[in-house]
């Protein structure tokens, strides 16, 4: 199967936890590779992290593991807005050739976002043909573990504005947005639009469900009946009394990653 790329965009269903080292020159992506160049497989005591050991293995690292010879370019961090999704998908969309496979994550519509007040952004992922930087901030993840320095503007007119004022607004913001139907409906026209002009193939799907969703986005609910199931850590902390698994962590668990995986899998083999 020859796939040049496989572009994975989203947030925190798709980043990958196996490797917070930088990605080396070599193979220039995200964190499921080696400063040394070795990916993860070659370098863990594979019993011991799948399907609920301590490390979790998520579909990027099956998909790395699976396509050696393919250049895999990670860009998802938690708690990404839909925006910055669709806007790096644009980016992408005149280098993308046609033996290239493009994973993107929808996630709820009501994220919002602010820039970051630093030059270079919050974060690079190099690859061969370019750079993708992430300039903006969400209101979850990246808003804690940014510092208020790249949030806050030095405008005369926001000095006084604290961190707190900014969280109050953007809150106010997420709760327009929240179950919006005309907003559903723009998004779905900008989806349709963007799988059109993409001239490779997309597999794109949600963690949430829409009213008004486009026929190329495979909702939660969709993708639970095509997969056979939708675990998640709280499912697995209910199932063991609390030995593995997180309370009320929403996310997937090991078995489903490998079976969006095997999905994926297939759909690019077709």
């Amino acid at each position: 199967m020859n796939i040049n790329r496989i572009f994975i965009i989203g947030d925190s269903f798709s980043d990958s936890p196996l490797d917070g080292l930088n990605p080396s020159n070599k193979h220039l992506v995200g964190s499921i590779f080696r400063e040394d160049g070795f990916r993860i497989k070659e370098k863990v005591d594979w019993d011991n992290i799948h399907p609920h050991g301590d490390v979790e293995v998520r579909y990027p690292d099956w998909l790395a593991w699976e396509y050696p010879n393919s250049e895999i370019i990670l860009d998802a961090i938690g708690s990404r807005d839909v925006q910055t999704i669709l806007d790096h998908w644009l980016f992408l969309i005149p280098k993308l050739k046609s033996n290239d496979k493009l994973v993107i994550t929808i996630p709820f519509y009501g994220r919002q976002r602010i820039p970051t007040q630093s030059k270079d952004g919050i974060l690079k992922r190099k690859w061969s043909d370019g750079e993708i930087r992430t300039r903006f901030i969400s209101h979850h993840h990246d808003w804690f573990f940014t510092e208020a320095k790249n949030q806050l503007s030095d405008a005369e007119h926001h000095k006084n504005m604290t961190r707190k004022d900014i969280q109050d607004k953007i809150g106010w913001l997420e709760s327009l947005n929240c179950f919006n139907e005309p907003l559903e409906e723009h998004f779905k026209e900008v989806i349709d639009t963007m799988v059109h002009l993409t001239p490779c193939q997309c597999i794109i799907w949600s963690w949430d469900n829409f009213k008004i969703q486009s026929e190329y986005v495979l909702s939660k609910d969709i993708l639970t009946k095509i997969l056979g199931q939708w675990k998640t850590h709280k499912d697995l902390y209910i199932e063991t009394n609390g030995k593995v698994g997180v309370k009320d962590d929403f996310h997937w668990e090991g078995t489903t990653h490998k079976l969006f995986f095997e999905y994926c899998k297939k759909r690019f083999e077709e």
